[in-house]
């Protein structure tokens, strides 16, 4: 089974959308969200199967991603990171573990993301899970 890992740095919507799309596809999703929102918010954030949704304090967010996206990679089989913020692509394209990593973008649409190459050229979700 296919596997995507979701850093979300900033805001929380467009990740569960797209969370939530992958999941409609089959496809399993670690959502690590750098903060603890309030415990309402928390319970908003819809529990599916396939989703995996880790709150990690601001403080260590960056000290454990690399841990916890190896951890991932090799045990969970994901190759596959959407990030939306210049540091965490930095991190994860630096990090020897093969991974794809693309952009993820909060829009104001039906959607609320958008999907960009390390190009910047807009994606369809179809085209990232090759």
């Amino acid at each position: 089974m296919k596997e995507v890992i979701i850093l979300s740095e900033r805001g929380w919507q467009g990740a569960r959308n797209c969370a939530l799309d992958l999941a409609k596809q089959g496809v399993r999703t670690s959502v690590l969200i750098k903060g603890r929102p309030d415990q309402e918010v928390r319970e908003f954030i819809v529990k599916h199967d396939l989703i995996q949704n880790f709150f990690i304090f601001r403080r260590i967010f960056f000290v454990l991603l690399p841990f916890l996206i190896f951890y991932r990679r090799f045990l969970g089989g994901a190759r596959t990171v959407l990030v939306d913020r210049k540091r965490a692509y930095r991190l994860c394209t630096r990090l020897p573990f093969g991974l794809q990593v693309y952009w993820i973008q909060e829009k104001v649409s039906p959607l609320h993301y958008e999907l960009l190459s390390s190009t910047h050229e807009s994606l369809k979700l179809s085209e990232i899970l090759k």
